[in-house]
């Protein structure tokens, strides 16, 4: 049984063997073709998509959707979005649904844009492999069926949960367009222009800007003269204004251990219109009764909900989902494309941001780390062997790995993500294992009397197996990682992938390059001994000397 198998090891390291001793007697060839792959790989890489962190399919999706302000068939509609959901996903597990006032201060109010004209939706779906449909596929069909609706003013879907208003956007990607200006007008319209432009990008889902329409309001704006001639104070004013709108709790009721909040008010029919606003009945501190229509006048105006600033200036986003599969390098070339002749008043700005803005800071902080990381291991190698060229010849193989990420990426489709980086990370400690066994054998035979080349060829022949086999065992092991299709495997595939290209092309390429780096810096070590031999001899002095 094992006759075979031995054999057709030994024919391998005789192989193996062959190719070093051509290699090391053709130095040049080899590293200039190994330079030649380099390069290739880097140019691999700028067609290789970028991305922050793959999305997956976790069975969630969000909704929101919003109507025409002061309307009353929020309830309807609902309805109809709820049979709509049902009839065309009878498999959905929960679907459940909001709405309230903008007043409320509820927690839900407080995670979610919320007001009695928005419906803020939550579906759970089974898990990805219990259905045909993924939730990047459902969410297209929901946006389908949505914008049949003529009484929808706007809405987003949003795969994987998360809010779907302002700059929440769940684990979906997303790019953010900031219009940084003071002026609202002149804001609004740049932020309109851009939605509009953004829309007709590829892989463009869901463009809201997130700043919403003027709200009307009625403002209050009180007489100081009048106030005082009554003994009345703004204070007092608002806050009778408010209670009365708003109500007031004046007492609790209990039953059977529960107790309710007593909320007082007026009636609806008595809190709608200027005129009832302004014949609230107001009382001073000697308790005679004063409209407010007596202290002041309510006008009808617009004013925005919210103010957004960052960096202490307003601005105002544009942000734009990505859809399944769509790169997110790719989309911010385009909208910069967009951006690049875009002409701005003097006092409007505009940046890029959203999820871009994470990703260029844990690329950032992962490129420090991978630097850091390799410099620790050279330290580390330079004090065992006690030796800067060892080191050194045995660090070119995570040059070898880059070129085999970038192919990986490139011939899977995979995007370079947060987690294919650190995949590449992990290399640096993985494959520099195998040029320590093939150095450090190396060594052995040198000291032990070999020349460079038979070292070389020698401790090839002997380390082929045991390299073969720690590569094989981690390339291996990374196998169901880069295969799997359970739920939440989006997330570790790029991570499988880096590691088995870049592992299976270093190991390939040290096993022919390391030999040659030895032989090239070996072979200068002995030419500078000889020489300095030589001078000593001339000049009559020791080589210690």
């Amino acid at each position: 049984i094992f006759k075979p198998i031995d054999r057709f090891l030994d024919n391998l390291d005789n192989w193996y063997a062959s190719i070093i001793t051509w290699a090391v007697r053709h130095r040049a060839v080899v590293m200039c073709s190994v330079f030649v792959i380099f390069l290739v790989g880097l140019f691999v890489a700028t067609k290789v998509p970028s991305d922050f962190m793959p999305v997956s399919d976790n069975g969630s999706i969000s909704m929101k959707v919003e109507l025409e302000q002061n309307t009353g068939y929020t309830k309807k509609i609902a309805r109809q979005i709820d049979t709509m959901i049902f009839e065309m996903y009878p498999y959905v597990e929960r679907v459940s649904a909001s709405a309230g006032s903008a007043s409320e201060t509820t927690a839900f109010s407080a995670m979610n844009t919320s007001g009695s004209y928005i419906i803020n939706y939550t579906l759970k779906f089974p898990k990805a492999h219990e259905r045909e449909k993924s939730i990047f596929l459902i969410s297209d069909e929901l946006r389908a069926e949505l914008a049949k609706i003529p009484e929808l003013k706007r809405f987003t879907v949003t795969p994987g949960g998360g809010s779907g208003g302002g700059g929440g956007i769940g684990n979906a990607a997303n790019v953010e367009v900031k219009v940084f200006g003071y002026d609202f007008d002149e804001t609004n319209a740049i932020a309109a222009d851009l939605k509009s432009k953004m829309e007709k990008l590829d892989g463009a889902r869901d463009v809201i800007i997130s700043r919403e329409d003027m709200r009307p309001e009625y403002n209050v704006k009180l007489d100081r003269n009048m106030l005082a001639y009554y003994g009345l104070n703004t204070a007092t004013v608002s806050t009778a204004i408010r209670n009365r709108i708003n109500g007031y709790t004046a007492s609790k009721y209990r039953e059977d251990g529960d107790e309710y909040d007593i909320i007082v008010r007026y009636a609806k029919p008595y809190r709608l219109s200027v005129q009832d606003i302004e014949d609230i009945i107001l009382y001073n501190s000697s308790g005679k009764a004063i409209r407010v229509g007596d202290v002041g006048t309510v006008v009808e105006e617009f004013a925005p909900p919210t103010i957004e600033r960052e960096d202490r200036q307003r601005v105002v986003k544009v942000t734009m989902m990505l859809g399944d599969g769509v790169a997110l390098g790719s989309v911010v070339d385009e909208v910069n494309g967009v951006l690049a002749d875009y002409v701005l008043p003097d006092d409007v700005f505009i940046e890029v941001g959203g999820t871009l803005e994470d990703q260029q800071e844990s690329f950032g902080d992962l490129i420090v780390l991978f630097v850091l990381i390799v410099i620790l291991v050279y330290v580390v190698m330079a004090t065992q062997f006690e030796s800067f060229v060892n080191p050194f010849i045995i660090m070119i193989t995570i040059l070898l790995a880059v070129p085999g990420v970038f192919f990986a990426l490139y011939l899977t489709g995979t995007s370079l993500s947060l987690m294919a980086l650190l995949g590449a990370i992990m290399l640096v400690g993985i494959v520099v294992k195998s040029g320590i066994v093939m150095v450090d054998y190396t060594n052995l035979l040198r000291e032990r009397g070999y020349g460079i080349n038979q070292a070389v060829i020698a401790a090839g022949k002997s380390r082929l197996r045991p390299v073969l086999m720690t590569s094989l065992t981690t390339i291996l092991g990374m196998f169901p990682m880069a295969l799997s299709l359970g739920e939440g495997s989006e997330l570790w595939q790029p991570m499988g992938v880096a590691v088995i290209g870049g592992l299976t092309f270093s190991t390939i390429l040290t096993l022919v390059a390391v030999p040659v780096m030895y032989s090239l810096f070996g072979g200068a070590g002995v030419k500078r001994r000889r020489r300095m031999m030589r001078e000593a001899y001339i000049n009559g002095t020791t080589p210690e000397a």
